[in-house]
């Protein structure tokens, strides 16, 4: 049987309003809107035609309806458009279903270990206890701690032009937390966007639409998850030099603004000093760009490509694997490049297992 809700989930991937689909497949808008309202059933050339068009196989148009995330968390929401949204939330959609439905039938999921919500501050503190961490300790691999807490991370097929990130708890009961992370971000970018997204999860889990001032709980959280009070007073010295800041970048993986903003709100340096730095900082450019040579290292969810691994052999058999999933080989392969190939070094693993067989 067809179903309307598949072929609304694959035109919203593609950016595709129900004109421009019509016009691809040689229909009206009104004939797009009654087939995903189910009020029209295609014929098989039809079928073929918007096969080819959206790029998903045939037997995509036939499965149950997708997993529906109910609302997500975008840090830009008010620049995006209704069309990047869509097309944000229907690949995660997508992703999420390729690890509820079809690899967690070989893996048990991991358990969920995030505290409850409290003060951002409090919570970060939490957290940290939960990735077995000191108060000293910088984060050496963020994501993949995540997901050892049981956040399932998303590494998504689409790019969204505004939006680094989001996160969302999904399933009917919303039961599940995910951050979907968007290709080609720097290094230092996507650990704070992580973190802000762990802090939209942990305080503010009944949130229907973020507001500005659970974005800045947000953005407080991931401060003291990755930039300690207890750790940061201690690193910074009497005086304050951009050479100082830079020193402290690679240690703490984030960028020298994060780092001159997290001095300013401990009042480790003034506003005159704040001011001054971000001159600096804007005299040599650095504003978007800062320096190559301080760069902080990519880091990519892991988890899926390791279920993956488990379910369809090493190397995973990609065949095998999208006609699970009901979806072209080239899309498997999309999503699994999305995802770390190397699982951490064993020594910096701490203790507890990340991926579990089903049995």
């Amino acid at each position: 049987m067809f179903s309307g809700t598949r072929l609304r989930q694959a035109r919203e991937l593609g950016s595709l309003t129900q004109t421009k689909l019509g016009k691809l497949i040689k229909r009206s808008q009104g004939t797009v809107a009654n087939l995903e309202a189910g009020l029209l059933s295609p014929s098989q050339d039809l079928l073929a035609e918007i096969a080819s068009v959206t790029q998903f196989p045939i037997a995509f148009f036939s499965q149950d309806p997708p997993i529906e995330i109910p609302s997500l968390m975008f840090r830009a929401r008010a620049a995006m458009s209704r069309t990047e949204e869509a097309a944000g939330r229907r690949s995660a959609e997508l992703v999420l279903e390729v690890v509820t439905q079809v690899l967690e039938r070989y893996v048990a999921p991991i358990p969920i270990n995030l505290p409850s919500g409290s003060s951002p501050v409090v919570a970060a503190q939490q957290m940290r206890r939960v990735m077995g961490l000191s108060p000293e300790e910088p984060i050496t691999y963020l994501i993949h701690s995540i997901e050892k807490a049981g956040v399932t991370v998303l590494a998504l097929p689409t790019n969204l032009r505004k939006v680094d990130a989001f996160s969302a708890w999904a399933g009917e009961a919303r039961e599940r937390p995910i951050i979907a992370l968007c290709p080609g971000r720097p290094g230092d970018r996507l650990r704070w966007n992580v973190s802000h997204e762990v802090g939209h999860l942990i305080l503010h889990r009944h949130s229907q639409y973020v507001r500005a001032h659970e974005h800045r709980q947000a953005d407080q959280f991931a401060a003291e998850l990755l930039l300690p009070e207890i750790a940061i007073r201690e690193q910074f010295g009497p005086v304050v030099t951009l050479s100082t800041i830079a020193a402290l970048k690679p240690r703490w993986g984030v960028a020298m603004q994060a780092l001159i903003r997290r001095a300013l709100d401990l009042n480790v340096i003034s506003e005159h000093q704040y001011r001054h730095l971000f001159e600096q900082i804007g005299a040599r450019g650095w504003r978007t760009r800062e320096p190559a040579n301080l760069d902080v290292p990519l880091e990519r969810p892991s988890a899926l490509r390791r279920m993956a691994e488990i379910a369809f052999g090493k190397p995973i058999n990609l065949i095998r694997f999208a006609a699970e999933a009901q979806l072209s080989v080239e899309m498997i392969k999309q999503i699994i490049d999305g995802y770390q190939e190397t699982a951490i070094p064993p020594a910096t693993e701490r203790p507890g297992k990340v991926i579990q067989l089903k049995g």
